[in-house]
């Protein structure tokens, strides 16, 4: 029997035109595959920062997962804010195609596609996280693609960038600077 997708594949073949996402993975287990294209140095000063491809694919249950953690590599307690930005949660792509939103929420979105049917509201409070020497701050992230892509399109391939400000110590404004990293979607 054929599926959706065995269908949808077919179709850029018989017509020469191209379909946005969902149609396969690099290797074949849904939707496209993601992967880092690059990571930003790590910044000066006692932060530690990094991102990880946790689910490479996006399938039928499960939109593509990232990891993001931010460890306080210094001998000193750090506040760091904003608290969800820092780890990329409902964080936009610069061309806000994409948004990464904290796994296992109930988001508007079909299941496969991942492309949002609304938008997400996100306060605006300023969230500050303490971190003592040693202490990480993780968040679990699944990739959806934003009501800015086209109705009928999933998630789109390409690369894209995601960009966040950190602030250290907020309160005093010590220091600040952005971090980011670009996937890929194939």
């Amino acid at each position: 029997m054929a599926t959706r997708r065995s269908l949808l594949a077919t179709f850029p073949a018989a017509t020469g035109l191209s379909i946005t996402g969902c149609l396969s993975s690099p290797d074949g287990d849904g939707g496209p595959g993601i992967r880092l294209e690059s990571v930003d140095d790590q910044p000066d000063g006692p932060l530690a920062i990094e991102v990880a491809v946790t689910r490479e694919a996006a399938t039928e249950e499960r939109p593509p997962g990232l990891r993001v953690s931010v460890t306080n590599t210094g001998n000193e307690t750090v506040d760091v804010g904003e608290a969800r930005a820092v780890v990329f949660a409902y964080r936009y792509s610069e061309n806000g195609t994409l948004m990464l939103l904290p796994d296992g929420g109930d988001y508007p979105a079909e299941p496969g596609c991942w492309r949002l049917t609304e938008g997400i509201g996100v306060s605006e409070e300023y969230r500050i996280r303490t971190l003592a020497p040693g202490e990480s701050m993780t968040s679990a992230l699944s990739l959806y693609a934003t009501t800015e892509v086209p109705e009928n399109d999933c998630l789109p391939t390409g690369e894209h960038r995601f960009e966040s400000r950190y602030t250290l110590n907020p309160v005093d404004g010590d220091q600040q600077f952005r971090w980011g990293f670009t996937v890929a979607l194939e």
